[in-house]
């Protein structure tokens, strides 16, 4: 059918493109082309895509639409990280999910892509399968949020991929209740602190993020309410 998109140039080499949407509203979106004819292709491109989304021939995929995978890690990364209590997510993102994934349109990403690159990491990186776990849902919480976000619309080709199946530890040691006495004798003077993690079953987190406000000696109770600086516990 015919266009009325259109595309010109706004600065010496910025070239913008202006299309009618699939509510029959004007857009103008400025591009990454370099001629104005190739301005011109995109626009006609992104007219004859939002003539098919309305007319249910196409899959409305959100602004990710011919995006990459890198695009959208970033995005979560400028949105999240810095709101995240743990940066596991963002280190795994950042030293293995965008360089070896981050190039790839998002519409071309299936499942099998995903266990090819835990695979690699797998063999190359010689992660363990609840590191490889944890890296998965680092990829998942992308997808998940993206779709949440409007920003990729398409499929989240984690969610057919298994976790790996992770072994399990071995019990960790355990006072003994005649160890305990000994134990916060050579505690020294952080013998109150030992003490109260110990009988209380409090974490780390929990025992540095107490206040006096938390402790009611006449009513003999302990608000275990923060971690670290959280205001949460984990």
């Amino acid at each position: 059918g015919s266009f009325v998109a259109s595309a010109f140039e706004k600065r010496s080499g910025e070239f913008h493109a202006k299309f009618k949407d699939r509510y029959g509203a004007w857009r103008t979106v400025r591009t990454a082309e370099r001629s104005l004819r190739a301005a011109r292709d995109f626009a006609q491109e992104k007219e004859r895509s939002e003539r098919r989304i309305r007319e249910g021939i196409e899959r409305d995929q959100g602004e990710g639409a011919g995006k990459t995978f890198g695009w959208l890690a970033q995005w979560w990364l400028d949105t999240f990280a810095e709101k995240q209590r743990s940066q596991s997510f963002t280190i795994y993102l950042r030293k293995y999910a965008i360089p070896r994934l981050g190039h790839e349109p998002l519409a071309s990403i299936r499942d099998h892509h995903i266990e090819e690159f835990l695979g690699a990491l797998e063999d190359e990186a010689d992660l363990s399968p609840k590191t490889l776990n944890d890296v998965r849902a680092a990829l998942h919480r992308v997808f998940v949020l993206g779709r949440a976000r409007g920003k990729w619309r398409g499929e989240n080709p984690v969610e057919t991929v298994e976790r790996r199946k992770v072994p399990k530890a071995p019990p960790r040691p355990v006072l003994r209740v005649h160890e305990v006495t000994p134990f916060l004798d050579a505690a020294g003077e952080w013998r109150c602190l030992m003490a109260t993690a110990l009988w209380m079953a409090l974490r780390r987190g929990e025992i540095f993020a107490l206040k006096k406000s938390h402790v009611n000696l006449a009513e003999r109770t302990l608000v275990v309410a923060h971690s670290h600086e959280a205001e949460t516990t984990k």
